[in-house]
């Protein structure tokens, strides 16, 4: 089987800051998509807090729905937002810091692995040697997305940056669970040889098509957190157990803190992240349980 762990790390990480600072512009038609969706939405309460969790996906087609009609609600009636990060004016300058290289992508990879990474540019349209300077992780972040935007797909119709703006629209605080650095240090620590990896793991999947990514799409609009969990966490969890452990593990466990701070205040906060923060036996919401919160499942709103 064709191993997808980037993807699987794409799903967890939000594309942030780094993506956004380059700015990749789609000429494609906007995606009109009519059907209703219904994303994973949770609710924790006390005596005077109401606190939504919501799944979100970090790019979406262009013009497509960011989340269905209980996280527009929830929205809606939240006064303070919590987001993984929030976009800031230099964080252009901080992923050049770490995104660039002294010494040229080919350097790190082997002869074959260069050839197929310009083989790679060329089918999205880039020029062989475009990468040249930046490092592998960074490579495979742009390479993941590029497809994506080619296809129509959209940094600014992803959950992540509706929720902002529709937060500024209304006034309301929207706080950040990490800052740009600490978002981008996720994947531009990890040591050289796992960074080439998943760079090499993303051309395999430009090279025998994005039927997963699709799929995983889908499995986001439905709500189906056992299916992301299934198909975007096991491999990592079990190839990259460390990894999986700094990505997801202890990322959320920092979160509830947060979270239960907030529940010791007062109002409503809407907590938006990746929805594989909320999947698996690791998820946001296994860990509030654990403490002893009850976690209620919103469910689909009738048609």
């Amino acid at each position: 089987m064709i191993s997808t762990l980037m993807r699987r790390v794409r799903s967890a990480l939000a594309i942030g800051a780094a993506a956004a600072a380059f700015a990749l512009a789609s000429t494609a038609p906007a995606a009109a998509r009519a059907a209703d969706i219904s994303p994973a939405l949770f609710v924790v309460r006390d005596e005077d807090s109401t606190l939504y969790l919501f799944g979100t996906m970090h790019i979406r087609p262009a013009g497509a729905p960011w989340g269905g009609a209980n996280a527009v609600a929830a929205l809606e009636e939240a006064d303070e937002i919590w987001l993984e990060t929030v976009e800031q004016p230099e964080d252009l300058a901080l992923a050049l810091r770490y995104a660039i290289s002294a010494e040229p992508i080919s350097a790190t990879l082997t002869p074959e692995q260069y050839a197929r990474l310009n083989a790679a540019l060329e089918s999205v349209g880039q020029p062989a040697g475009a990468f040249d300077m930046m490092r592998p992780w960074f490579a495979a972040l742009m390479l993941e997305l590029m497809p994506m935007i080619q296809r129509g797909y959209d940094i600014e119709s992803g959950a992540d940056m509706q929720i902002q703006a529709r937060a500024n629209a209304r006034g309301i605080p929207v706080r950040a669970l990490e800052t740009s650095e600490q978002h981008l240090r996720i994947l531009a620590d990890l040591e050289t040889p796992l960074q080439v990896r998943l760079l090499m793991e993303t051309i395999e999947a430009i090279e025998t098509g994005g039927e997963e990514s699709q799929a995983l799409e889908r499995a986001w609009e439905q709500g189906d957190l056992e299916r992301i969990a299934a198909t975007d966490l096991e491999e990592l969890r079990t190839e990259m157990p460390d990894f999986y452990d700094i990505l997801l593990v202890r990322r959320n466990a920092a979160w509830v803190e947060t979270i239960e701070r907030e529940l010791a205040g007062a109002g409503v906060d809407l907590f938006a992240v990746g929805a594989a923060h909320l999947a698996g036996e690791h998820s946001v919401q296994a860990m509030l349980e654990a403490r002893g919160y009850t976690v209620e499942r919103v469910a689909a709103a009738a048609e």
